[in-house]
């Protein structure tokens, strides 16, 4: 199957509190985000586009390239 990019991009994640499945807060800043961001290599594990937080990841509306 053919990917088509996206026109716009997406928003996923953004700077500031955020509060996990466990309630632990944590502070990211821009550069937090954007040192992920540069991390991210999908040769070696693809993000699954998903609703929420499911907790299979599942189902995949799509992957991140």
């Amino acid at each position: 199957m053919k990917t088509q990019p996206l026109s716009e991009p997406i928003e996923i994640f953004r700077a500031g509190k955020q509060t996990d499945s466990a309630g632990v807060e944590r502070q990211f800043t821009d550069a937090d985000i954007a040192a992920s961001v540069a991390a991210y290599d999908p040769a070696l594990s693809e993000a699954p586009i998903v609703v929420g937080h499911p907790q299979t990841n599942l189902p995949a509306y799509g992957w991140v390239q």
